[in-house]
């Protein structure tokens, strides 16, 4: 083949094979009993069946945290909410106290509204709502801005007068609250003559200096309240009718258990099994009163006007009616059972069927004093009536200052020692 032609051309294109090499396999040894033993824990440890547990408690882990993650978030979401309702309830608060002081008086009505619902959803703000509506009373109805008791008709015939709206809705909301809001109403020196008050829960009330003249107080709470020198003349505590009601309030006793009463002015006013329990009516005016059927045990009266009060089935005793005016008092079937009525004027009192076993007549006026014209001076437990000359026991305390009616010679021996001389 010429060098030139095509074959040797071809020929020059093709490699040419590499030659071959023979790969050598290199075997390692088999390892030591050292290497074998620092093997063993390595195996071990990826053979081992405990992995199962280790992924179980891991997920366990992991479960725990993202619940204590969740709670956290749940527990920074619920304070945010607090705060939230805080705000809404503090912005209520603010709002009501600022319909209290507008120009329109359906405006300041619903802000009384606003306080009520208020005390009701926030316990917080419970005290502080009835606070400010005892504030609005007080500053409303204050006796300081106009007197209201000169043009007050007593008598029962006349046209009552009638607390403003504002006061009134005020008054009916501190009388339906329910439960203790933690201290006592202040609506002390205010002018709530014709007050609609029946069946307020007033207990713990500060009423003192107030004029309640004419006010409706049929079943009100008043126990414990502070009425020192208030103004109650003619108010009506006797049978009325629940509007939109077939139940008449003859059952529905006016509760004046512990009242502070002193120096109060009752004159003409109307009660019916009203509860005056342990209550202080020292120096009280009770003048032409209306009293049936009242409970007066443990009551303070001291030096009490109660003249021409009617008191028929009452029960005094252990009353303390020292130097108390009964002067023309309509007594009939009263209890003065153990009753301290030292110095007591019952000129010209009806005492027919009253009860004065143990009553302390000493230094008393019982002047033309009437006692039934049969002579019965005593009411037994039964309600059967005999005269005190055939009682066993003594009838009252009395001695040589003591006045009975013109004819009247007492049939028994006074427990005590006659004064002398």
């Amino acid at each position: 083949m010429p060098p030139g032609s095509e074959a040797a051309h071809r020929l020059r294109r093709v490699p040419m094979a590499a030659p071959s090499r023979t790969r050598r396999i290199r075997l390692r040894p088999n390892p030591g009993p050292r290497r074998r033993r620092l093997l063993r824990p390595v195996q071990a440890l990826f053979t081992w069946d405990g992995w199962a547990k280790v992924g179980a408690l891991a997920t366990a882990v992991a479960a725990i945290g993202a619940l204590v993650f969740t709670n956290a978030s749940l527990r920074v979401s619920a304070e945010q909410q607090r705060l939230a309702a805080q705000g809404q309830v503090a912005e209520r608060f603010t709002r009501a106290g600022e319909m209290l002081g507008d120009d329109s008086s359906h405006v300041r009505m619903g802000g009384l509204y606003l306080l009520e619902q208020l005390a009701r959803d926030s316990e917080r703000y419970r005290r502080e709502s009835f606070e400010v509506i005892g504030a609005f009373v007080r500053d409303t109805a204050s006796l300081r801005k106009a007197p209201c008791a000169a043009d007050i008709q007593i008598d029962p015939e006349a046209k009552p007068p009638r607390a403003p709206v504002e006061v009134q809705a005020a008054l009916t909301i501190i009388g339906r609250r329910t439960g203790s809001i933690g201290h006592e109403i202040d609506i002390a020196h205010t002018c709530l003559a014709g007050a609609d008050l029946r069946g307020a829960q007033l207990s713990d009330a500060l009423l003192d200096g107030s004029v309640l003249a004419r006010a409706r107080l049929t079943g009100a709470n008043l126990h414990w309240a502070d009425l020192r020198g208030a103004d109650l003349r003619g108010v009506d505590a006797d049978d009325v009718v629940v509007p939109n009601s077939d139940v008449a309030l003859d059952s529905v006793v006016v509760d004046l258990s512990a009242a502070f009463l002193s120096g109060a002015d009752l004159s003409g006013a109307s009660f019916r099994m009203a509860d005056f329990h342990e209550a202080f009516l020292t120096g009280a005016i009770l003048r032409d009163a209306s009293m049936p059927d009242t409970n007066a045990t443990d009551t303070h009266w001291s030096k009490a006007d109660m003249s021409g009060v009617f008191l028929m089935g009452s029960d005094f005793g252990r009353a303390l009616l020292d130097d108390t005016r009964f002067v023309g008092a309509q007594l009939r079937e009263v209890s003065f059972v153990g009753a301290s009525m030292r110095g007591a004027d019952l000129t010209d009192a009806h005492l027919g069927g009253a009860d004065l076993r143990g009553a302390d007549l000493t230094g008393a006026t019982l002047t033309g004093a009437d006692f039934g014209g049969e002579q019965y001076l005593c009411v037994l437990d039964d309600f059967s009536r005999e005269t005190c000359a055939t009682r066993p026991e003594p009838w009252a305390v009395y001695d040589d200052t003591t006045r009975w009616p013109a004819g009247f010679t007492p049939s028994w021996t006074s427990p005590l020692p006659r004064a002398a001389g």
